[in-house]
């Protein structure tokens, strides 16, 4: 009878045994899920940031070219305004003088004593 018991209680230790392994091997396994989807997120994160970072690039690029052309454009109208401020200035002093503030009636005037 102690042989058979005996034999039960080393049957029940390899048991025991053999599911602690097999909770060892479930932590383990676990663990290594947890640190594959930690490497998943962080490589997700550095994807996110090298894309926004290109984004502001290209962003920090479209700006500095409309900044560029802005400047072209102030500088070219300004130009243009230099151009034709003797013009504007005549208009003004008709203007002054005569009352008159209709730029349409100031021209069909002129173009009738014509």
């Amino acid at each position: 009878m102690i042989g058979i018991i005996d034999h039960e209680q080393e049957k029940r230790r390899e048991r025991i045994v053999s599911l602690q392994n097999s909770i060892q091997n479930k932590q383990d396994a676990l663990q290594k899920r947890i640190r594959r989807q930690d490497r998943q997120l962080e490589i997700a994160e550095q994807a996110q940031n090298e894309n926004t970072d290109a984004q502001e690039k290209q962003e920090r690029n479209t700006l500095l070219v409309q900044k560029l052309w802005s400047q072209f454009f102030k500088r070219k109208m300004e130009h243009e305004m230099d151009k034709y401020r003797p013009i504007e200035l005549a208009f003004q002093e008709i203007r002054a003088k005569t009352g008159n503030t209709d730029v349409r009636v100031l021209v069909e005037k002129f173009m009738n004593k014509e």
